[in-house]
C-alpha cells in the first residue's frame, strides 16, 4: 500500500474527482494491492480536461491551479453553466462506466458471457435506481449479481422469485394498502416515496393520478399482478426488490436494538434511525446490513457472506451505508 496523499486542500472539480475516487473515504488517496485511487483520480482529471479543451478553446476555470478565489462576472454565467452541465454529464459517464465494470467482474466470477449491450442496459438501471433513492450502487450490484447467478438475465419469472432481484409474492404483499398486520403503514413510514413510485400509476407527466376522492389510484390490481410486472420492467423490480431489502435492514436493527423484530418495535426502530435517536456503530451497520442479506435470501446460508465479501473486496463504505436515512 502506498502512502497516499491527502486531496483535502484540492478544490472544485478536482476535489469532487477525489471525493469519488476514494472507496474507503479515508480521505487520502492511495493506491493498494486491489484498487489504485491515484490511478482513478488522474484518469478523472485528464478525461474532464480533454473534454472541456475539445469543447472551449481556453482552459476551463477548474484546470487553472493558480486561479484563486475565482468570482465568476454576470457576463460569465453562460459558459460557467455549460461547465457545470458539462461536468455533470461526465460525472455520470464515469459512474455508469464503474457499474458497468462490477457487472462484468461479477459475470466473470460465474464465467457468464454479456453483451455491451447488456452491460449497459444494467448499469443504466442501477444507477437510475440508486440515485433517485440514495443509494450505492454496488450494493444492487452485488445483489442482482447473487440473484442472476452473474447472468444479469432480463426479465426473470422462476418460480421462487420474479425480476432481477427475485421478489416473492408473500412480500410483495405485505406493503400493499389493506396488508395483513397493516404492514403497508410501516413500509410508508420507512420509504413513502418509493412505495409510492411501486404502488401507484403515474400520468406522462409523472404525476400521481388521482381518483374523485383524491386518492392516488393503484397500478396493480393485486400482489400477483405487481409481481407479473417485475419480470417485464427489470427497474421495476428493482425498486421492489430495494424495497424489501430497506424492510429487512430495519428489522435487523430492530433484533440488534430490542432482541427482536415485530410489528410494534420496527416502527419505533425506523422512527429513531430517522431522528438519530439510533446511531450504529461501523461495527452494528455491517452487521445489520449481513443480517438483512441473509433474512432476504434465507435458502443459501452462504448467500450474505458472499455479497458482503464481495461489497468489501469493491471498497464498499459500510459506515455511510445507512438504508433508513436520517431525516435531513
Amino acid at each position: 500500500m502506498s502512502k497516499g496523499f491527502d486531496y483535502s486542500k484540492l478544490t472544485g472539480m478536482k476535489l469532487l474527482f477525489a471525493k469519488l475516487a476514494d472507496k474507503d473515504g479515508s480521505g487520502f488517496l492511495e493506491k493498494t494491492e486491489s484498487y489504485d485511487e491515484v490511478s482513478v483520480f488522474n484518469k478523472m482529471c485528464e478525461s474532464f480536461e480533454k473534454g472541456v479543451k475539445d469543447k472551449f478553446k481556453e482552459a476551463s476555470i477548474w484546470a487553472n491551479d493558480e486561479v484563486k478565489d475565482y468570482k465568476p462576472k454576470i457576463l460569465d454565467l453562460k459558459p460557467e453553466v455549460t461547465d457545470i452541465k458539462l461536468s455533470r454529464d461526465y460525472l455520470k459517464e464515469e459512474k455508469l462506466n464503474l457499474i458497468s465494470l462490477k457487472i462484468q467482474q461479477e459475470a466473470k466470477k460465474k464465467n457468464a458471457k454479456l453483451s455491451s449491450d447488456d452491460i449497459k442496459y444494467w448499469a443504466d438501471r442501477i444507477l437510475s435506481v440508486s440515485e433517485k433513492y440514495k443509494l450505492q450502487p454496488n450494493l444492487l450490484t452485488a445483489v442482482i449479481a447473487k440473484e442472476t447467478n452473474g447472468t444479469f438475465k432480463r426479465n426473470i419469472n422462476s418460480p421462487t422469485g420474479a425480476g432481477p432481484m427475485q421478489v416473492n409474492k408473500s412480500t410483495i404483499q405485505d406493503f400493499f394498502p389493506n396488508a395483513k398486520g397493516n404492514w403497508n403503514e410501516v413500509y410508508k413510514k420507512m420509504d413513502e416515496n418509493l412505495l409510492n413510485d411501486i404502488l401507484y400509476k403515474k400520468d406522462e407527466n409523472g404525476e400521481f393520478e388521482k381518483d374523485s376522492q383524491g386518492n392516488f389510484i393503484l397500478a396493480y390490481s393485486s400482489p400477483d399482478d405487481l409481481r407479473r410486472a417485475c419480470t417485464k420492467d427489470d427497474e421495476l423490480g428493482i425498486k421492489v426488490g430495494l424495497i424489501c431489502l430497506k424492510m429487512k435492514y430495519a428489522k435487523a436493527v430492530a433484533e440488534i436494538k430490542y432482541g427482536k423484530a415485530n410489528y410494534k418495535n420496527v416502527p419505533v426502530t425506523i422512527d429513531k434511525l430517522k431522528s438519530g435517536e439510533i446511531k450504529l456503530t461501523d461495527v452494528e451497520n455491517q452487521r445489520a446490513i449481513e443480517v438483512a442479506l441473509k433474512n432476504y435470501n434465507s435458502v443459501f446460508k452462504s448467500y450474505a457472506s458472499e455479497v458482503i465479501d464481495t461489497l468489501r473486496t469493491s471498497g464498499f463504505d459500510f459506515s455511510s451505508m445507512d438504508l433508513i436515512k436520517p431525516k435531513e
